[in-house]
């Protein structure tokens, strides 16, 4: 979807249902009656809403995207404005209140733990004027979907850009991010790699300052790769093999002389966790090929492994050779963790800590 423009929003602010509030009076204005206040910055319409009889003006951001950078530099901007306007110790008051598209929950908690009013087009809104009111309604869908090429670039071959800094989390330049990727065995192109890094730049989990693109929300890089993580399949099949180390070297020989990809998932080789009952799970590239001249038995009943059948490169990415095979890296076997049950959630969370400790 094409991104509405700044006036696109206002109009459509106009018309938008905030019962039991109302926009009225001035409702949107784009000009503040009391100047510039000597600064170059001026904010970008002013509202007012009304609650009963009481009426609330509203100093505006308008935003025509609502990434985390761009939302702390507005607070900023109005923050700082309103602080000036204040101790011209004006009869009028005035709040802050950002707009755009949509926001989602938890940039409206945030912006409400931060005493600022935010509305959204989709129709959420969080009202905040200290001691006086505090109305909220959230949760509804966004109508206006970012139109970007990479739709998700947490999810499937480019979430490579934002894993590799959980494994290394500082750099000097963009190709410097790209070789790294290149050399754990993610394939991606370096204009992905920056249109990556641009995304994650405003979601503010890396900086680039001082000749350094580095991590600075490794927590919440984790969590943001969690939240989007989602299996993916062509094929998948449940096996019951005799001897899992001789099937575990065939497969191994198979993989090699047919130039296809595999790893198993096994959080064993991370942290604490029970094997009793568990399936061996595997990702290979090509079943037919993987499998070929192995002695097993395909059936649900008693299998003791689990093959998914997938090109997705993510999977493999930065996989570790052990034993001679190959295991999911520690990320990969914490996002299927976290795609499983409480006691997998449990698992998940030890890994969790040891990845963030190794990158302190």
């Amino acid at each position: 979807m094409k991104r509405l423009t700044e006036k696109e929003i206002i109009e459509k602010l106009r018309a938008i249902d905030l019962r039991p509030l109302e926009l009225n009076g001035r409702a949107v204005e784009p000009y503040l009656p009391f100047g510039d206040l000597g600064s170059k910055y001026r904010p970008d319409a002013l509202i007012d809403i009304t609650w009963k009889t009481k009426t609330f003006q509203f100093a505006t951001e308008i935003k025509i995207v609502s990434t985390p950078k761009l939302i702390d530099e507005a607070i900023w901007q109005l923050t700082y404005y309103l602080e000036s306007f204040k101790n011209r110790r004006s009869e009028e008051s005035f709040y802050p209140l950002i707009v755009a598209p949509y926001l989602n929950d938890s940039l409206l908690a945030d912006l409400t733990a931060r005493e600022i009013s935010g509305i959204d087009l989709s129709g959420n809104i969080a009202l905040v004027v200290p001691d006086e009111l505090l109305f909220s309604r959230n949760g509804r869908p966004n109508k206006y979907p970012s139109g970007d090429p990479i739709k998700n670039v947490y999810r499937w071959s480019s979430s490579v850009v934002a894993r590799v800094f959980l494994s290394k989390p500082e750099y000097a330049t963009v190709g410097e991010v790209h070789h790294e990727i290149i050399s754990r065995g993610g394939k991606t192109s370096m204009g992905t790699v920056s249109k990556v890094l641009k995304t994650m730049e405003d979601d503010l989990f890396i900086s680039r300052s001082s000749g350094t693109i580095r991590i600075i929300d490794a927590k919440g890089l984790l969590s943001k790769l969690a939240e989007n993580y989602r299996a993916k399949g062509s094929r998948r099949t449940r096996i019951k093999v005799a001897d899992p180390e001789k099937f575990l070297q065939g497969l191994t020989r198979n993989c090699d002389r047919n130039g296809i990809l595999f790893a198993i998932d096994k959080p064993q080789q991370y942290t604490v966790c029970p094997t009793v009952g568990e399936l061996t799970k595997i990702y290979l590239e090509n079943i037919d090929k993987g499998l070929e001249d192995i002695e097993f038995e395909d059936t649900d009943r008693f299998a003791n492994v689990e093959i998914l059948e997938t090109a997705e490169p993510s999977y493999y990415f930065d996989r570790r050779f052990v034993d001679g095979t190959y295991y999911t890296s520690a990320l990969q076997t914490y996002l299927d963790l976290m795609n499983g049950g409480k006691r997998e959630h449990e698992v998940a969370q030890q890994l969790a800590d040891r990845i963030l400790g190794e990158i302190a």
